[in-house]
């Protein structure tokens, strides 16, 4: 305790000490940029009259110089600016002590007047070196010398008290083990030991329980998956890692990927996916029990690690999984789903390569893939150069599937609204592209577009929507609605296209009622492209956004170089933002952002009626999600024929076009 005191009022006067000396310092630095301020002012009020903006450079210039200042600029309200600024050199003392003496904010402003009118604003920033290092040199003087004194009296008071510190020292050093990690270790006090001793020992093993018991479970939720309760993917690496090392047995790793959940959180929102979640990992752990380690990767996607088996067992577990997760139904208000599960092994350990557990992953990931592409709701073991062929020739195929839909017209549009907020806002709504196979079932793009933009016929995709959006459009020009078009980097990158989208836009006059989509790392990736692109359309009358703003957070100095009008906010925010305090914040700051910036902002992925009020408080522009919209097909006609006939019917005609 007298340690405490001893230190406490060192530190208290040196604080004090230094704080008088700050605000003096300040003080004078303040008179000083007044008299800089007003010296450059009178120097340049007569130029600045007759508008030589060369000679007020030029005075300005010399200023800067002569005055020794960090920063002069002189703004006028025409929107002129001259501004000069230095780098921060280094000095005598550290920048944390700059920062600390808080003598870097000595920045003033003065108005010049002309004739009782103001013409602009002078602003400085004088140079605090000469303040800050006399203000380091002090406080180095002060602690050297009031440090040794400290150190002197600490001492004396060591010695006093070094035979009544046997048990301090005892707890001490339980303590410091205990913090580097080590297992807590019950202080005993000796018999006839003060009270307040006895107390601080007591204290001291109670809180070491409670710590132990805290990192324990700190542990657990670290290497457990919130949701479903099952070990994370850390876990999951974990017992790889361990599993490499063991080259005496023979291990498989199997990736799972469940068919068909997407489709659930596409129809049903992600409240139902995450209750199917659980249902059906209830049903997968009991059937695993120990014959593995069932963790969740991510998302739909499951690892199984299975220790010291052969690959006809693997295979057999494999099999009966699959069957497990056949038989599920998962029910939701009156619909009822299948769900299917794609399964990829590798097999490690003894009698195969040296694997790390990087590559193990991997392998069972693209055996996983060639399952899906072998048709799904099957098992594939890693063959090497046979799974990436098998893998192409899927891709390839989805390619030839997606020419076919768009020559017969198996191609549809969807679109979901895009509600405004604000009164005044014109209603938008986002185009969803979607393919009828010919079965006459609904695929999802997650899983045609993938093989269209690896084999680059994306852009047809894209310049089919164009045509078709503009089309519908044509057909109903009564409508103020505005449609949001999603371009890919592709035809981003692409100069046909762009010549296209102009032509086609010219043509049908609708371009008004068109934003683009673009997403943000298309936009970073292809800045110069998205600039020309954004420009040349922009001049027609279109918009753009942003579209999942946020996902990349590397850098928003692109912003002032595309000529966007709106940001569509990341859903990866959104759909947490109300039980999740840092996605909040960070949908707050980028709605701050967009508006600071003078551009409306979107929150999508709204799923509940929190979440929109959430959004509605920090003045979001537009709402998007299921709770407000879910998709639906753009043309009446398209929901009872097999085929759609828009616009690819023989004579060109349309039916049924009307605003659902």
């Amino acid at each position: 305790m007298a340690s405490i005191i001893l230190a406490s009022a060192f530190l208290s006067s040196v604080y004090f000490g230094m704080n008088m000396a700050s605000r003096e310092a300040l003080d004078q630095l303040q008179r000083q940029s007044q008299t800089k301020l007003g010296l450059i002012s009178d120097s340049m009020t007569g130029w600045v009259a007759m508008r030589n903006l060369v000679r007020v450079r030029e005075i300005l210039e010399r200023r800067m110089t002569s005055d020794d200042l960090n920063h002069l600029a002189y703004s006028e309200h025409t929107g002129e600016r001259i501004e000069f600024s230095r780098p921060h050199l280094p000095g005598k003392r550290p920048d944390w002590f700059a920062r600390l003496a808080g003598l870097h904010s000595a920045g003033l402003s003065q108005p010049i007047i002309i004739d009782g009118k103001t013409v602009g604003l002078l602003t400085i920033e004088a140079n605090a070196h000469d303040q800050e290092n006399l203000l380091w040199q002090q406080a180095v003087n002060n602690f050297l010398w009031g440090g040794s004194t400290l150190v002197i009296l600490l001492l004396l008071l060591y010695l006093i008290l070094r035979t009544n510190l046997v048990v301090l020292h005892s707890l001490r050093e339980a303590a410091r083990q205990f913090l580097m990690g080590g297992q807590p270790i019950r202080v005993h006090a000796p018999v006839g030991a003060a009270p307040e001793l006895l107390t601080a020992v007591q204290a001291f093993n109670d809180l070491t329980s409670q710590q132990s018991a805290l990192l324990q479970e700190l542990e657990r939720k670290a290497n457990e998956d919130l949701l479903t309760g099952l070990p994370n993917r850390r876990a999951l690496e974990l017992a790889l890692a361990d599993a490499c090392e063991d080259r005496n047995h023979t291990h498989a790793f199997c990736y799972v990927d469940l068919d068909q959940f997407k489709l659930v959180n596409d129809t049903c929102g992600h409240h139902a996916g995450d209750r199917l979640l659980r249902e059906l990992i209830q049903m997968m752990g009991s059937f695993v029990g120990r014959q593995g380690l069932l963790c969740r990767i991510g998302g739909d996607e499951f690892g199984l690690l299975i220790d010291n088996a052969s690959l006809n067992r693997v295979l057999q577990i494999c099999e009966e999984l699959i069957q497990l997760i056949n038989l599920y139904r998962f029910r939701h208000d009156d619909r009822q789903f299948r769900i299917g599960a794609s399964i990829g092994i590798t097999m490690f350990g003894r009698g195969h390569p040296d694997l790390d557990v990087s590559e193990i992953m991997i392998r069972a990931d693209k055996a996983c893939y060639a399952a899906k592409n072998l048709g799904r709701n099957r098992f594939q073991v890693y063959q090497g150069n046979d799974q990436g062929m098998q893998t192409l020739e899927k891709e390839m195929d989805w390619v030839s599937e997606i020419g076919s839909a768009m020559d017969e017209g198996r191609m549809l549009l969807y679109r979901q609204v895009i509600q405004p907020l604000r009164p005044g806002e014109p209603t938008h709504h986002e185009i969803l592209v979607r393919l009828r196979d010919r079965s006459g079932q609904i695929v999802n793009p997650a899983q045609f577009l993938p093989a269209a933009e690896r084999f680059g016929i994306i852009q047809n995709i894209d310049r089919w929507v164009l045509d078709t959006t503009l089309e519908f459009l044509s057909w109903n020009q009564d409508g103020v609605d505005i449609y949001n078009i999603n371009i890919s980097g592709m035809s981003l990158a692409d100069p046909g296209f762009l010549n296209h989208a102009i032509d086609v836009m010219d043509k049908k006059n609708v371009a008004h009622r068109i934003c683009f989509e673009i997403t943000e790392t298309a936009a970073i990736t292809h800045l110069e492209d998205a600039r020309h692109f954004m420009n040349m359309l922009g001049s027609m009358g279109c918009k753009f956004s942003l579209d999942d703003f946020g996902s990349g957070m590397s850098s928003f100095a692109y912003l002032k170089e595309l000529p966007v009008h709106s940001l569509k906010i990341s859903g990866e925010f959104v759909r947490n933002m109300t039980s999740n305090r840092h996605d909040y914040v960070f949908v707050s700051t980028m709605t701050r952002l967009a508006h600071d910036l003078g551009l409306k902002c979107v929150g999508e992925f709204v799923q509940d009626p929190e979440t929109l009020n959430a959004l509605r408080e920090l003045n979001v522009d537009f709402a998007q999600g299921f709770y407000l919209h879910k998709p639906e097909c753009l043309c009446r006609g398209c929901r009872q024929l097999r085929y759609c006939t828009l616009p690819m019917s023989k004579d060109k005609k349309f039916i049924s076009l009307a605003a659902a």
